[in-house]
């Protein structure tokens, strides 16, 4: 499964911490994915290690696979593969994808950034999104579970859309710890009405 998001900094790194905890309690082989990662200088730790802190993987000899781009410039994706004179290949990411395929019953790829972060500075080449269908991974939206959630999940799935991506669930993530509770059953019966084709999962505050 493929993890998008409605932008940066919405808590995808842990909903997908979470999701691999909850495939492995069922009984699942699972280990998580991302393509690309900025920000990350030598020795840093990264989204990986903050999803193996859920679900206690250990497998450093499956690091380059895993985390087949990493960049430290703090930047997006298109502008640090710029710098370092690096483009994104996409066999490489799938041969990567389908190595730990090989491996496991489930790998959960965590997206870079929003739905829409580019991976090369032409705007007409291809999003995460829609590699991730290309290799026939379902697509959730972790959308924030707080005012102004609406619209943002439904933005984000109205331009996926557009682009024939087809999203199978949307996760509501509450980043924040005083939503109104009001608010946070509002925005869940917002999409379980408006889009019975959807999962619609919920993610409560975690400090």
């Amino acid at each position: 499964m493929f993890i998008a998001g409605t932008g940066t900094d919405i808590g995808k790194t842990q909903v997908v911490g979470m999701l691999a905890r909850r495939a492995q309690a069922s009984g699942l082989r699972v280990i998580t994915q991302k393509w690309v990662q900025t920000g990350v200088r030598p020795g840093d730790k990264t989204d990986l290690d903050a999803h193996d802190a859920w679900f206690g993987a250990q497998a450093p000899d499956l690091m380059p696979w895993r985390l087949p781009y990493r960049f430290e410039p703090a930047v997006s994706v298109h502008l640090a593969a710029q710098l370092a004179q690096t483009p994104i290949d996409w066999e490489v990411i799938k041969s990567a994808y389908f190595e730990l395929k090989k491996r496991f019953d489930l790998v959960i790829v965590e997206g870079a950034g929003g739905a829409f972060s580019p991976v090369s500075a032409q705007l007409s080449s291809p999003l995460m999104t829609e590699l991730a269908q290309s290799l026939g991974l379902p697509i959730w939206v972790v959308v924030p579970n707080e005012v102004g959630g609406i619209h943002a999940g439904v933005a984000t799935l109205a331009a996926l859309n557009a682009r024939g991506v087809c999203v199978a669930g949307v996760i509501l993530n509450q980043r924040l710890p005083d939503v109104d509770p009001l608010v946070l059953a509002d925005n869940a019966a917002y999409f379980q009405q408006n889009y019975p084709g959807l999962s619609v999962d919920c993610f409560p505050f975690r400090g």
